[in-house]
């Protein structure tokens, strides 16, 4: 029996009954759903997808996602993914989920086509014709097709067969696929129902996610089994939620605590009630407040059911119900069929209770995950599946959830991986190590907080403000830290567990010096502040107290540590721009956590409109301008940032740097220059900043920011000095490659001397344009008259899948550029090794081997599949050039990678550094004191091989 003949099956209401009311108010009834979903079903079968075929289906929330996953269900497995989150979130899950084919919104195939292409999986994009439901499939035709042959197409799905892939995360973060079958959401969807008392009559206001478990089960199979209507939306918003007020006559919804407390300021606001159908609203995903469930209840007039579920239990476990006998204050209420047990082994006394951990198992419950993490056997025992939820159940049966044993992260429903913050954490070069976790809030449950250490001769606010911004470009801004704090020492055990008694004392610690600084900020006035600021200030200061509900909010108390989230921070932004007639941009909301930080915004944005209505008033005066000598250009103006460190020569890099008013664009100025620099212009740098910056004319706070950068650069300067060649002479080629020799080589006069003689390394740099350290590190012990370097990279960080910039504009290009180079300046091949860092791995390994060299060193390298045109040329090189891979020994991800690259491109050894928990182990060898006999024995190695 197929889902929609179960559907059918269920509903006994007239197929005439309207099963779904679209965004756009168009009414769908049940019969023609059958029939749209049965086509989409017999559409979908001839494209070759069958019972065993992994779909993910990428589209927003509404009447077609609903169609369209309602018909992949039925034919395939569906594997649903937010096209909310950033391309590299999209990437990592479509990795994770190993889909067989994509299905996507036609209005995202400009962004999303490429990834698949990349990552060699077959897509279908669609578009909706008449109705919202009138779906057409569009195939693009691939190389990857093959993917969906080999099965008979028209092969029954059976109940036992998933129907639904999701992915979660473990009590290691690691993420799990949790396979659901047909016969394990439909139990859980009529459960929804029954516990509801759900009937024909009803109208569910739909505002839920439908690429998590709730929005699947909850808001679309457990209404239509119970043959009642679907109201839906695009998910949930200020103006859904008020349309639905006005337009819509819905008997209930569902909804988390962070929604429910935004729904009760609305109604606060617009003095608005909820339609008189209305039976009772649905808690979930979080833990709800006693005080918010009574304060909502006698404001709303309905009962407030709070519930508990989770992903692998397809989601439901126990609910309070309608009747006010059989629900209870601060209980996610009792279980229907679900089995429970609480594990009390460790004997957690409560009192009266007795505390254990919640074990569950029935039709509703997975009983392994899909893949092989090891997780299955840590988390399932004899049946029963381990929830990591502490809780008792009182003497009536309702249970009490009593904390989390998982560490994860729970910020107001969204799930968040601690070792994924930690990951991008230790991406930036400054930082060494890192924990994340969650600490309360009062709003959203728990929000995220990060403790890094990181390099100590870094300035930690610097680090934080730029750990701020890489992070900015990594994560969704609900996994964004709150709290970074900086230590010496992280709270680890020798073997790098984490020691949660000492980690919980050290927060403590933590937050509790953050609020005697914020209490001795308060005491202090300055009293040269612009009276127009310290105006802005005490304006917003009301804004924030109002829209909050707070009294005495410090100038620099951070708006999500005060209980703000994102609904509540648009809604303050509404606020501020009704006061002052302004519109703020919705990037720019992490530059307005704090009071201050929010009025010196204002300020700008009010200065610049002042000065649009000055220039309407006189545009004859414009006109007069003269541009200054001197003055930028327009298009140098509009380059990157990063981009204009590269173009400009080292004197006009310090007269650029004279103009920045941020030690962080100061410092990334310096470390990008550092990834090309030799010894001697690293100190010649140091030497020309010193008498530039102390003759300037400078503000006080100016000087004491460069003076500040000098002193930081000055320890690297005297180190330069010190090293044994530092004779090196820099020439660059194009942008994306540089050349470095002895003092005495101009390779503009000389194109042919005795290079014969000498071994030509090609560097391949990672991410951050560098070799994972900087270049006059590298130089500084390699012996210039014994080795040439030659210093490709890719600075729009895409796997080299462009080419190196100005230098190639292709992986092709790119073999073909250094193989000229090769040739021109008369090296032997024999003489010729390459060194590839992280992301340089594999485009150093293929053009090495396609070159005819004999040996390469590979440092950590990515996985294959981002480097579709490196593999191809590896595979079909007829080279047998050795090489040599290595990596830290304890950071398991590369340790995989490193390994796998191994066994597919040999010959090729692997080292693991041992001890070494970080994707760059140079650095550790480098901080352990033993990078330069690594380098030297290493180069030996290499050297020997290929003569």
């Amino acid at each position: 029996m197929s889902l929609l003949e179960f559907l059918r099956l269920e509903t006994s209401v007239d197929q005439s009954q309207i099963a779904i009311v679209s965004e756009n108010k168009e009414c769908l009834d049940y019969l023609t759903l059958h029939k749209v979903v049965n086509r989409l079903t017999n559409n979908l079968l001839s494209r070759q997808l069958h019972a065993k075929t992994r779909v993910a289906t990428i589209d927003f929330n509404g009447t077609t996602n609903s169609v369209l996953m309602l018909a992949v269900m039925n034919t395939s497995i569906c594997c649903p993914i937010s096209p909310y989150l950033k391309d590299s979130e999209i990437v990592n899950q479509l990795v994770a989920l190993a889909p067989d084919a994509v299905i996507i919104n036609s209005s995202l195939k400009g962004r999303l086509l490429p990834l698949c292409n990349q990552l060699q999986i077959s897509c279908f994009t669609y578009d909706v014709k008449n109705q919202l439901w009138d779906i057409e499939l569009t195939n693009h035709h691939t190389q990857y097709s093959s993917s969906l042959s080999g099965e008979d197409s028209n092969q029954a799905k059976l109940e036992n067969d998933y129907s639904l892939i999701l992915l979660t995360s473990g009590s290691t973060g690691s993420p799990k696929r949790v396979g659901l079958s047909f016969k394990n959401l439909l139990s859980s969807a009529s459960e929804v129902a029954q516990t509801l008392s759900l009937h024909p009559g009803d109208v569910c206001l739909s505002m839920w996610e439908q690429y998590h478990i709730g929005g699947v089960v909850d808001l679309l199979l457990a209404p239509l089994i119970a043959g009642s209507t679907i109201e839906m939306t695009s998910g949930f918003s200020v103006e859904n939620f008020s349309n639905a007020l006005d337009q819509s006559q819905f008997t209930w919804f569902q909804c988390v605590p962070t929604t429910l407390r935004e729904i009760l300021l609305i109604l606060k606001r617009d003095k608005k009630s909820l339609p008189s159908q209305c039976r009772f609203i649905r808690s979930v995903a979080s833990g709800l407040p006693i005080d918010l469930h009574q304060e909502a209840e006698s404001m709303l007039g309905v009962p407030i059911l709070q519930t508990y579920g989770m992903t692998e239990a397809s989601p439901l476990v126990t609910s309070n119900l309608v009747d006010p006998k059989l629900r209870r204050y601060g209980s996610v209420g009792k279980t229907l069929t679900t089995e429970i047990k609480i594990n009390t082994n460790d004997q957690i006394g409560d009192g009266e209770h007795q505390v254990g951990e919640i074990l569950i198992k029935g039709a509703n419950v997975i009983t392994h995950y899909d893949d092989s993490t090891g997780e299955t056997s840590a988390c399932f025992e004899d049946g029963w599946f381990r929830t990591g939820d502490l809780g008792y159940f009182d003497h009536e049966g309702f249970l009490f959830l009593y904390g989390r044993e998982k560490q994860q992260i729970n910020r107001g429903g969204e799930k968040i991986s601690p070792k994924e913050i930690e990951a991008c954490c230790i991406s930036h070069p400054s930082v060494q190590d890192a924990i994340a976790f969650g600490v309360p809030h009062p709003t959203l449950g728990s929000v995220p907080a990060v403790i890094i250490t990181h390099d100590s001769n870094c300035d930690s606010t610097e680090i934080i403000s730029s750990l701020r911004e890489c992070l900015g470009t990594s994560l969704s801004s609900f996994k964004q830290p709150v709290y970074i704090w900086c230590v010496e020492k992280l709270p680890k055990t020798v073997t790098g567990k984490i020691l949660h008694g000492e980690l919980q004392s050290l927060v403590s610690s933590l937050i509790n010096q953050k609020e005697n600084n914020k209490k001795k900020k308060k005491k202090k006035k300055n009293l040269q502040d612009d009276p127009f600021l310290i105006s802005l200030r005490f304006r917003l200061k009301g804004v924030w107290e109002d829209e909050l509900g707070l009294n005495d909010i410090g100038l620099d108390d951070d708006f999500v540590a005060l209980g703000g989230d994102s609904l509540s921070s648009l809604r303050l932004l509404f606020a501020a721009e009704s006061c002052f007639g302004i519109k703020y941009p919705l990037e720019k909301l992490a530059d307005m956590s704090t009071i201050s930080s929010m009025a010196l915004l204002t300020k700008d944005l009010l200065d610049d409109a002042k000065k649009v209505v000055n220039s309407r008033g006189d545009a004859g005066r414009r006109v007069d301008k003269v541009v200054k000598k001197n003055r930028p250009s327009k298009e140098f103006k509009a380059l990157p940032f990063e981009r204009k460190v590269d173009l400009l020569d080292d004197s006009d890099l310090i007269d650029f740097m004279m103009n920045l008013k941020s030690a962080v664009k100061i410092k990334t100025a310096v470390e990008q220059r550092k990834n090309a620099w030799t010894p001697r212009e690293l100190a010649g740098f140091v030497d020309l900043y010193s008498s530039r910056y102390q003759s300037a004319s400078l503000s006080d706070d100016a000087r004491d920011l460069h003076q500040s950068s000098y002193a930081n650069l000055s320890k690297n300067r005297l180190h330069a000095l010190a090293l044994p060649f530092n004779d090196w002479e820099r020439t660059e080629l194009d942008y994306g490659a540089s050349f470095y020799s002895s003092s005495n080589f101009d390779i503009n006069s000389s194109p042919h001397w005795k290079a014969s003689d000498k071994t030509l390394i090609i560097g391949f740099a990672g991410k951050f344009n560098r070799m994972m350290l900087p270049m006059y590190l590298w130089l500084g012990y390699l012996d210039h008259d014994q080795y040439d370097f030659l210093f490709v990279w890719d600075s729009t960080t895409n796997y080299y899948q462009t080419g190196a910039g100005e230098f190639a504009s292709s992986p092709s290009a790119l073999l073909t550029r250094i193989s000229e180079f090769i040739e021109l300046y008369g090296y032997s091949k024999s003489r010729v090794i390459g060194v590839g860092t992280s992301m340089g791995g594999h485009p150093c390994a293929a053009i090495v081997r396609r070159l005819g060299c004999k040996s390469a060193l590979i440092i950590s390298p990515g996985k294959p599949r981002y480097y579709p045109d490196y593999v191809d040329l590896l595979e079909t090189s007829s080279s047998d050039c050795p090489l040599q891979v290595i990596c830290g020994a304890d950071f398991g991800e590369d340790v995989v990678n490193a390994k796998r690259f191994a066994s597919r491109f040999a010959p090729c050894d692997t080292e693991l550094i041992a001890n070494c928990a970080t994707h760059n182990p140079l650095w550790h060898l480098y901080q352990e004191g033993s990078y330069v006999s690594f380098l030297r024995t290493m180069f030996d190695r290499l050297v020997a091989e290929s003569c």
